[in-house]
């Protein structure tokens, strides 16, 4: 994400938006256009054309979450709360009628079983957020030139105490077995 943060911190809301959602109709388009195979259950079109509707759909969060960044920069407080804005667009998207519960950053750990462990603590969009805030530590490190080093510093050891704790839960538990 910090490319993407760095190259958003230079554009207006409105930039940062469209962005954002050309880049989430490209990620979409990349990770769903197998939906269409698997619907064949219908004329072309139809099914093709809710497939282009669900594409545009999931871009919308990407473009509201470029948004909220940009919108983000203007106060300190707000750059906290990113994060959880963040996950909290993860959630919206996963409920309701339209739900799409899939492609969450937290899966993103799902391959890492010392980082994973987390999710017992936080869940997967705690841990959403905490790859979000990570990335945002190495992002104020680029944009900032006071306090870079403690910016880099926690961005370390942020996976680092995640890693750490999972490797504690894993002995823990294969210690009991």
């Amino acid at each position: 994400l910090v490319p993407a943060f760095m190259t958003t911190a230079g554009l207006r809301p409105r930039q940062a938006f469209g962005y954002w959602f050309i880049g989430g109709l490209a990620y979409n388009l990349v990770m769903y256009w197998w939906i269409y195979n698997v619907m064949k259950v219908g004329p072309a079109l139809i099914v093709g054309g809710g497939l282009v509707l669900l594409i545009l759909f999931l871009s919308l969060f990407n473009g509201v979450i470029g948004l909220g960044f940009k919108l983000s920069l203007r106060h300190p407080m707000l750059m906290i709360t990113f994060p959880l804005a963040w996950a909290g667009l993860e959630v919206m998207r996963a409920v309701g009628e339209m739900s799409f519960p899939w492609n969450n950053f937290g899966y993103a750990l799902g391959h890492h079983l010392s980082l994973i462990q987390s999710a017992s603590l936080f869940g997967i969009y705690g841990l959403s957020a905490l790859i979000v805030a990570n990335n945002l530590l190495f992002f104020q490190a680029w944009r900032t030139k006071s306090n870079r080093m403690l910016w880099l510093l926690i961005g370390i050891a942020l996976p680092l105490v995640m890693f750490l704790h999972g490797r504690m839960v894993l002995k823990h538990d294969s210690s009991n077995a």
